[in-house]
């Protein structure tokens, strides 16, 4: 083998093993950066876990409304005008949604028109019973004018004309129910709040076509301050009626405390957690949001280590 040939072999061993040490390099700094990407990662999720199960974050928690109220549709109709928006307050008896119904409109002017039929039919047949009586009164003070056979033709027509009357008198008062209950239904074209409080999970838009019984948007009322929040098992040992609690509502500065006045010893079948109930202390003009959540701190999780 000559010298040139030597030297060339040499050369490409030597270009093999440079590009064998830069794919190991390569290689190990990707498997290091993974590594240091991959610790933090698990060290956070300890922490977490660690948190959760200190719960140094708080029981998650929901300030509940005084009363609530789903607003449904009471016809078909669509949406005329909206008059409200999520989120705002409202006072009783505020106008919340214009409804417009055409075949109301319709039925009331059909309802109208036989109420009148109706008085103009009641009346005819109250007419009619007055010349009968009074037909069958003259036959009585003169008997001897006319024969039995007519006098028995004006009781039957008497008769007749008494059910007539009864009927009559019977459909005019049908058809008043019917006026007055379509009346009653386009009375409800303007849906009102049923008591002062906030609108949550309004479902509709301006325009809309709505059927009887749609859920249009609910209504949720001034909270009193009462909380419900959840316990794991295991901690519920250190809740007990009368300790003090802290509740931040999340989204806000708001900081309200109070105690705990309800505790259900039977886990949820769902989430398997303890459900307890606080009653927080609040001002008359800053009572915390119905429908709040937040953190729910119990005292020892208020407690300041020395």
């Amino acid at each position: 083998m000559s010298r040139l040939s030597v030297f060339a072999t040499a050369s490409a061993a030597g270009l093999l093993l440079v590009l064998l040490i830069i794919v190991f390099l390569v290689q190990n700094k990707a498997t290091t950066e993974d590594t240091a990407t991959k610790v933090p990662t698990n060290i956070r999720d300890q922490v977490q876990l660690s948190q959760h199960d200190t719960h140094d974050d708080g029981f998650l928690g929901v300030v509940l409304a005084d009363e609530l109220e789903h607003v449904v549709c009471p016809f078909d109709a669509f949406i005329e005008r909206l008059l409200i928006r999520e989120g705002n307050g409202v006072s009783l008896g505020q106008p919340l949604i214009q409804l417009k119904a055409t075949h109301l409109d319709e039925d009331l002017d059909i309802a109208r028109a036989a109420l009148v039929a109706a008085r103009v039919n009641a009346e005819e047949a109250r007419l009619n019973r007055t010349q009968a009586q009074e037909k069958l009164e003259r036959m009585d003070k003169a008997p001897s004018v006319y024969s039995q056979v007519d006098h028995r033709e004006a009781e039957l027509e008497l008769a007749r004309v008494n059910q007539r009357l009864l009927s009559e008198q019977s459909a005019l008062k049908q058809a008043h129910i019917r006026l007055t209950a379509l009346e009653e239904r386009m009375g409800k074209s303007v849906i009102e709040a049923p008591f002062s409080g906030t609108i949550r999970s309004l479902r509709i838009m301006q325009g809309q076509q709505v059927s009887e019984g749609q859920d249009l948007l609910t209504l949720i009322a001034p909270s009193q301050g009462v909380i419900r929040f959840a316990v794991p098992p295991d901690k519920v040992i250190g809740v007990q009626n009368g300790t003090p609690v802290r509740m931040q509502i999340e989204g806000t500065d708001l900081d309200y405390t109070g105690t705990v006045t309800s505790i259900n010893q039977q886990r949820d079948e769902s989430s398997q957690l303890i459900f307890c109930l606080a009653q927080l202390l609040v001002e008359p003009n800053s009572t915390p949001p119905a429908g709040g959540s937040g953190n729910v701190f119990i005292a020892e999780q208020l407690r300041v280590e020395p």
